[in-house]
């Protein structure tokens, strides 16, 4: 469970630790804790102890960690920069390490609408012996009290995956990740052979990185997203407009830099000139093309009607479904999921499950 320990002061983590406790799938839950000292390392052991489960804290600002980090470091391994990456990064090495688990899943620690069906949701897709998955990936409606939340997604990250779409023209890897419906949730769950092989940025373009690695790694028809919550809120981030180091401006930063970063993966180059250039060349061809076009429209014969592209007007390409991840959606059928999940009637002695969770605030 990646957690600040000023996280372990608030409500939400508190009722997450007391409904954790109430699984009983759970072969292991794994704690990263970042920014503690000593004396707030020994509160957390007394906050954590409740769990039934076995639990392991990982203490990161802690002497061992330190060593451990000092020494891959040396070797130019270890993560470049602090952060929520960096946290879920030692707590994979962990959860591999101890070989107790054939899947994980990762979720945010600051969810004030949590409930174990949001978990059970969540892990059911690789838990679930007949089914096919290796990676599955969360999504809900960003809705409370009357607003839309959801701000970098909304703003920042589609409008600017379009945008790049538009640059760049066709892309399997743009498409792939306009095709999840909320694609910087904090929550997923794959086997540990995926999660061996993946890249995991250190900083707030995580969730970005992990859906890049996966699709680096992983065949498209064994990924998959969930609808995990019908209700789903948790801790906002402030918009930090003179603070580029904090809130949801460094978000914005840490995610456009992972999105350009793994768009010039496979040899694409970003150049600061090329922007400008294919927005005036857009601007440009669009204007011509108003310009042919509004003196027909002045002169057309009131009875003539422009010819119709099918029905209403657009046609459904077959390629639009090709290598995107599987959609489950749907209400009414939670209860169920968590029934199964619990009772063990889908073979968990098999599939055994470490859950771990994250911070959040996108």
């Amino acid at each position: 469970m990646p957690s600040l320990y000023s996280e372990l002061e608030g409500a939400a983590l508190d009722h997450i630790v007391a409904t954790l406790a109430q699984v009983p799938y759970l072969q292991e839950i794994v704690i990263g804790l970042d920014r503690a000292d000593r004396q707030q390392f020994e509160h957390a052991k007394r906050f954590f102890s409740r769990l039934p489960q076995r639990h392991r804290i990982l203490w990161n600002d802690g002497p061992r960690l330190a060593a451990i980090a000092s020494r891959l470091s040396d070797k130019g391994l270890a993560p470049s920069e602090p952060g929520k990456g960096r946290n879920v990064w030692f707590c994979s090495g962990y959860t591999l390490a101890s070989r107790r688990s054939s899947c994980v899943a990762l979720h945010d620690c600051d969810i004030v609408t949590y409930d174990r069906q949001l978990l059970a949701r969540l892990l059911y897709p690789l838990a679930n012996p007949h089914f096919h998955y290796d990676f599955c990936k969360g999504y809900y409606a960003r809705v409370a009290d009357g607003k839309l939340n959801g701000r970098v997604g909304r703003l920042l990250v589609f409008p600017l995956l379009k945008s790049l779409q538009k640059v760049y023209g066709n892309s399997d890897f743009l498409d792939y990740l306009r095709s999840y419906r909320y694609p910087l949730s904090g929550e997923f769950a794959m086997r540990t052979h995926i999660l061996n092989n993946l890249r995991i940025p250190s900083d707030w373009g995580l969730e970005i990185g992990v859906l890049s690695e996966v699709q680096r790694t992983t065949a498209t028809n064994r990924i998959c997203q969930v609808d995990i919550a019908d209700n789903y809120d948790h801790k906002h981030q402030p918009m930090s407009e003179h603070d580029p180091a904090g809130g949801l401006q460094r978000m914005a930063t840490d995610i456009t830099k992972a999105l350009y970063r793994k768009t010039g993966d496979p040899g694409r180059q970003h150049h600061r000139r090329l922007f400008p250039r294919a927005a005036r060349h857009l601007l440009s061809h669009r204007a011509g093309y108003d310009r042919r076009l509004r003196p027909r429209r002045q002169n057309q014969r009131p009875d003539v009607r422009p010819p119709q592209r099918g029905v209403g007007g657009g046609a459904v390409r077959p390629c639009d479904y090709a290598g995107r991840p599987a959609v489950y959606g749907g209400s009414g059928g939670e209860q169920t999921v968590c029934a199964q999940l619990e009772s063990r009637a889908v073979g968990l002695p098999r599939y055994s499950a470490a859950a771990v969770s994250g911070g959040g605030g996108r």
